[in-house]
């Protein structure tokens, strides 16, 4: 078995590593890489879900929950976009809802918890936007790496200087 990535970012990087510490996985599969996709829904998931099938091709999604309370931004329907847009993992920096169908999905999901709301479907908007989470701002300027151990986010200059972008 590889030695986690994660932990060899950490190691390489120092103090440029941030460690999302918050989110946890709700599937198996956990292994991924790539630039961020960052996104905040705002008082639906219509638009949430025409953004991951057309822009998150090759992106690790990060989208912002913490407005939005006890209520999940990211549910079943969210899962097949981001698959269907070709999206390389989601962290949800929130929770989550639908947890047996996130876990028959073939792309790294991550939250910070789970409930059994969502907020409405047919309604809202999206905006990609920078996403404020406990290790600083996720912009489109970071690049995550993920792993069993968790995500580990680098300014995307700093990772380019030392490792390829993939």
């Amino acid at each position: 078995m590889p030695a986690p990535r994660t932990y060899s970012i950490c190691d390489k990087f120092g103090m440029h590593a941030r460690f999302l510490s918050s989110v946890g996985h709700y599937n198996t599969h956990h292994r991924f890489e790539g630039l961020v996709l960052p996104l905040r829904p705002e008082g639906g998931r219509q638009e949430l879900n025409i953004i991951l099938k057309r822009d998150s091709k090759d992106l690790v999604v990060v989208i912002d929950g913490t407005h939005h309370g006890n209520y999940a931004v990211f549910g079943a329907t969210e899962a097949a976009s981001a698959c269907t847009g070709g999206a390389r993992a989601v962290i949800v920096i929130g929770l989550v809802a639908q947890v047996a169908n996130l876990q028959a999905e073939e792309i790294p999901i991550m939250a910070r918890g789970t409930t059994p709301r969502l907020i409405p479907a047919k309604e809202g908007t999206a905006t990609a936007t920078a996403v404020d989470s406990e290790c600083g701002w996720i912009t489109r300027e970071q690049y995550i790496v993920g792993d069993t151990d968790g995500a580990v986010m680098v300014d995307r200059e700093i990772y380019q200087g030392r490792n390829p972008i993939k």
